[in-house]
């Protein structure tokens, strides 16, 4: 029971965080945003919460995003997004998320979760047999990000590319919070969870995405903060070696980035996953614990 309550946890945690990145073309009309300011002397530093799928009709953003990008002479983002897509890294994260030869999807789940992962990949026109090669955790990400396409969402409209190809054309410093062997550590640490359970819960949660499409969206939009900590980090709090890989470890490491960018006398702009931002342990929390001024906008 503690391993099932572990990875209904991971999974609607990968869910929140997968929808997060998710945005409607509706207007905006919010209050406050998912942007933090830091304030230390001359130095700035912007935090933007991420949103990385995003569809054509979402643009242009609120007048604030372009402010603060206007204003800032270096744009910070998780890891390099030029180096993480090109074809050398994506291989080797293909190879992290294959199998050896001799194992498969087949050999590593037990018969009966085998065979309801069959009848999904059936229902929605795939072959388990042209995916049999993917590790279990890959294949439930590749899942969960195909239902986000469903919505009519894509990365190539992603916030972080939005900006990321501004911030190129415009010549700004571009920076990065962790470097690409870093980010894909996080991934394949992945490795280490029970992948009969994770699948299991994944079948039974993919149909719940268009669910929760609505509440992290309106967090989101209006920069509830606290409703993003409640529905990000809440369950999350119960396993706390599952946050720590996630989020805690690298929301440390990113404090100090920001930290040293507060030395520059300059202002940046840094572009990173909501989830970082958002209750204990975020990015912001830890900034303010160091005695730095922290205000949402």
């Amino acid at each position: 029971m503690e391993g099932v309550t572990m990875f209904k946890i991971f999974f609607r945690s990968v869910v929140v965080l997968l929808l997060l990145l998710l945005v409607t073309s509706t207007t905006f009309a919010a209050d406050k945003h998912s942007i933090w300011k830091a304030d230390k002397g001359a130095s700035t530093v912007y935090l933007v919460g991420s949103i990385h799928l995003l569809n054509q009709q979402s643009y242009p953003l609120p007048e604030i995003y372009d402010r603060i990008f206007s204003e800032s002479q270096n744009i910070a983002f998780e890891t390099d997004l030029d180096q993480i897509q090109s074809p050398a890294v994506q291989q080797r994260l293909l190879l992290a998320a294959s199998f050896k030869p001799g194992n498969s999807l087949q050999t590593v789940l037990a018969d009966e979760t085998y065979a309801k992962l069959k009848r999904y990949l059936t229902a929605q026109g795939l072959s388990i047999e042209n995916l049999s090669g993917l590790k279990p955790w890959m294949l439930c990400l590749t899942l969960s990000i195909i239902e986000m396409q469903k919505l009519g969402f894509s990365p190539q409209f992603g916030l972080d590319q939005h900006f990321m190809q501004k911030a190129q054309r415009q010549g700004k410093i571009v920076l990065q919070m962790e470097s690409v062997d870093e980010h894909l550590a996080t991934l394949t640490g992945l490795d280490r969870l029970d992948q009969n359970i994770l699948v299991e819960q994944t079948l039974r949660d993919l149909d719940k995405v268009s669910t929760l499409f609505g509440n992290m969206v309106s967090a989101w939009r209006h920069g509830d903060a606290e409703q993003l900590d409640r529905l990000i980090n809440g369950s999350m709090r119960a396993e706390p070696q599952l946050k720590e890989l996630l989020l805690d470890r690298r929301n440390r490491k990113w404090c100090a980035k920001v930290e040293s960018l507060l030395e520059l006398k300059q202002t940046a702009m840094v572009v990173v996953g909501a989830a970082h931002l958002a209750g204990k342990g975020s990015v912001v929390e830890l900034l303010r614990q160091k005695g730095y001024r922290v205000e949402q906008l």
